[in-house]
């Protein structure tokens, strides 16, 4: 037995001792947990790797004080800070440039739009006015080896929001290398920290590995992308954040789904209600990425199932809700309820040839479209190949071109591989069916110049 082993079976024990004085039996256990009773019987032996969300869990219902958690959380900040291989280079790389985030992006207090403080949680706080960049450069890059403060820590969560922003409204790239920067930054931060300050440091770090693996995957390097969401996944848990778990666990569903593997997506929206420890807005994203999973099956029954029973839950969202996921509300939760569901048909139709669901999901895709906030010009321009791929799945090839002529030019520099993907399948379709259309040829003509 190696010493992380030694580990497990230390909390394993511990485990079984509070399990016992409170008169339960493996399988009550397990029931109160949502587990089989023989996966705590692998915890209580030290077989299973002790997972964060679960400990705290039982905790609670042990009435530990919160024993078995901090157990976990010393074994991995020992195992996980400092230890992501290539990903956790040393702190002190070369430095970069922090570019120019627009005011337009950056927050004035947290929460904003439904991202809580490291520090402070959805208390609420003031942030720093927009910083210059020497300021960020000297927290990201300086040479100070004291752990930031909390302004320091509000200024990291600023610019976290404002990055974000940037993703959304179509300039991803451009600050990629420094998001990386900032997660092996804050990760090396952890380890000389205390146990409170280093969870509040690691949150940061998970936040920032998942920017870097969606900046990795939208530019199309999914291998280095789903490295990077990986370790924000471990990250996360260390920190508790259940935010980030959700949404590392749907972009890794995404990628999924863009590389076709049906089994690897319906996985990932397994673990999302796993971790989702019935709340609301977390069990919505793991509906979501069930219906587009049963989308990709062809089965379009399962699909509309989930997407229901997605639209019930937000329904009942209590104010919590709604402060920790604002973009599941109004507008834009309609947006990104119908989105998915367009998608989900479209993909039923292609697999299909049923005509009758391409209609469905050009109706859907529209609906998305007239919910879509100004801001997210590459989606937007994703939307329209969707929908213009839901008319040639319909047989309607003048409204299908009609439908993309306009966003052509944009295609190429698409700053979302979405956007690619999507356009990609959808100039197949038409190849396939109307290769010799002079209209399709023209088509052509015009992606070649």
């Amino acid at each position: 037995m190696d010493a992380k082993q030694a580990q497990w079976r230390q909390i394993g024990l511990a485990l079984r001792h509070w399990r016992r004085r409170a008169g339960l039996t493996q399988a009550q256990l397990g029931d109160r947990l949502g587990y089989h009773h023989s996966q705590i019987s692998k915890l209580e032996n030290g077989s299973r790797e002790p997972l964060v969300d679960v400990l705290r869990r039982a905790d609670r219902l042990l009435g530990t004080g919160g024993e078995l958690a901090r157990m976990t959380t010393s074994l991995r900040l020992g195992q996980w800070v400092g230890g992501a291989g290539v990903l956790a280079a040393n702190e002190n790389a070369p430095a970069s440039s922090v570019g120019a985030v627009s005011p337009a992006d950056w927050p004035a207090k947290l929460p904003h739009r439904g991202y809580a403080c490291p520090v402070h949680g959805y208390s609420g706080c003031a942030l720093p006015a927009p910083a210059d960049a020497a300021d960020l450069q000297r927290v990201v890059f300086g040479a100070d080896r004291d752990l930031p403060d909390v302004d320091a820590i509000h200024l990291l969560a600023a610019w976290y929001v404002a990055l974000t922003g940037q993703c959304e409204s179509g300039s991803p790239s451009a600050q990629r290398g420094v998001a990386e920067h900032v997660a092996r930054r804050a990760a090396g931060w952890a380890a000389r920290a205390d146990e409170r300050t280093a969870q509040v440091l690691l949150r940061t770090a998970a936040e920032y590995a998942h920017l870097a693996g969606r900046l990795r995957i939208l530019a199309g390097q999914t291998g280095t992308g789903m490295a990077w969401l990986d370790q924000a996944l471990r990250w996360a848990e260390v920190s508790g954040s259940r935010t980030v778990k959700v949404s590392v666990l749907c972009d890794m569903g995404l990628v999924a789904r863009l590389e076709h593997d049906v089994d690897a997506a319906s996985a990932y929206a397994d673990a999302l209600f796993g971790v989702s420890g019935g709340g609301r807005w977390p069990s919505v994203m793991a509906e979501v990425n069930r219906a587009l999973g049963h989308g990709q099956r062809g089965d379009l029954a399962q699909c509309r199932h989930h997407i229901e029973r997605a639209r019930a839950t937000i329904a009942r969202f209590d104010l919590r809700d709604r402060v920790e996921a604002p973009w599941l509300t109004g507008d834009e939760g309609r947006m990104r309820i119908e989105s998915a569901l367009s998608s989900a048909l479209r993909t039923v139709a292609a697999i299909t040839g049923d005509t009758s669901t391409a209609r469905q999901a050009i109706v859907s895709t529209q609906d998305a479209i007239e919910h879509l906030p100004t801001r997210m010009r590459p989606t937007y321009l994703q939307f329209t190949v969707r929908l213009a791929d839901s008319y040639a799945c319909a047989g309607q090839l003048d409204a299908a071109l009609a439908t993309v002529d306009p966003i052509i030019p944009e295609i190429p520099s698409a700053p979302l591989i979405t956007v690619r993907r999507e356009f990609q399948d959808f100039h197949a379709r038409l190849t396939r069916r109307w290769g010799g259309h002079r209209r399709v040829r023209d088509l052509d003509e015009r992606l070649r110049t």
